[in-house]
């Protein structure tokens, strides 16, 4: 982690978003909430809310659209709320057919909701509960809409866009070294693990398999169809650091007092990986605005022996969910 952070420059002029229709999950706070706003400051014409809190969710409609840029700019702006709990597949399953049957296209999903935590739990559908919200509910919710962002693509001959929020933690996942997969086990059994939970290094093992999944999927959804990345926005002003008990809490609020960037610089890294960079980003890890090379475990044969099991359990266990778009991966790599 830097001592400072690099400045961060304004969306370049031009961007323009009427037409196109945006999901961000985890909407109602923080990143979320500004890159929303800074959506709809671009004339996006509409906007889903994916939230938890139904009534913050409704909130921030009303502070996005009490804004005076956004009035200035977008006044006919529709914002909409659909409620996602990221730790149950049945509402991601119910959201996204809400979604489906709300909107005709789906240019950009951005992946942004997330949570850390200092104990092991179980989410309702018996995986660790990180996991559950950072990794898998994302999974499935990117499945369920890809066939929407797919025919996006071809009506409109451009790339559909997932931007997936990510974090430089994946650099101390607990893989690398203290604690990597056994050779003979299961990806997912192994942080379903109580015996393998670092309450520090969660964070970041979610993070890792979300890059390895981008790494994966790029190979087999074409850029021309859908681009997809995953950025790091930094060290940012948020809540992410109140699970900590408080003598961690107040450690962690005082290295982000001194070099934690605002949730507006935040959200301008999450928007450029939506709407700026172009298909060279497709597949990539984006630090900043910057393209990184993966990972050396990533590219390590043990780290590689990983994302291919991790590949194949997570599209096993997407198929067993019956996830609508699966069937659609062979079709479009031939593109």
């Amino acid at each position: 982690m830097r001592l400072h952070q690099t400045p961060v420059s304004p969306t370049p002029d031009g961007v323009d978003l009427k037409g196109k229709v945006a999901l961000i999950t985890g909407a109602s706070a923080g990143i979320g909430q500004d890159t929303a706003r800074q959506l709809l400051a671009l004339n996006l014409s509409t906007l889903i809310l994916g939230v938890r809190n139904e009534a913050k969710g409704a909130e921030v409609k009303r502070l996005l659209l009490a804004d005076p840029a956004i009035k200035r700019t977008n006044p006919d702006a529709v914002v909409q709320i659909v409620k996602m709990e990221m730790s149950e597949y049945k509402s991601i399953k119910v959201s996204a057919t809400t979604v489906k049957g709300e909107v005709p296209r789906l240019d950009l999903l951005v992946l942004n909701a997330g949570m850390a935590e200092t104990h092991f739990e179980l989410a309702p559908t018996g995986h660790e509960r990180i996991m559950q919200v950072n990794y898998l509910s994302n999974i499935l919710l990117l499945f369920e809409l890809l066939p929407l962002l797919i025919a996006t693509a071809a009506k409109t001959g451009t790339p559909s866009r997932v931007t997936w929020v990510g974090s430089r933690m994946h650099y101390r996942s607990s893989l690398i070294a203290s604690k990597p997969v056994d050779s003979n086990a299961h990806v997912l059994d192994h942080f379903d693990d109580k015996d393998n939970f670092f309450s520090i290094a969660r964070y970041g093992d979610s993070k890792m398999l979300g890059v390895m999944f981008t790494y994966e999927l790029a190979m087999r959804l074409p850029k021309e169809t859908v681009v997809i990345n995953n950025i790091c926005p930094g060290t940012t002003h948020t809540n992410m650091g109140d699970f900590l008990i408080f003598p961690l809490r107040m450690l962690f609020h005082l290295v982000h007092y001194f070099i934690a960037r605002s949730v507006e610089d935040a959200g301008r890294l999450v928007v450029h990986a939506a709407v700026v960079a172009g298909a060279e980003s497709h597949g990539q890890f984006l630090l900043d605005k910057d393209i990184q090379p993966p990972h050396q475990y990533i590219t390590s044969s043990a780290g590689q022996v990983v994302q291919k099991k991790l590949w194949s359990e997570t599209l096993e266990e997407m198929t067993g969910l019956g996830a609508a778009g699966l069937e659609l991966l062979e079709e479009v790599k031939h593109l």
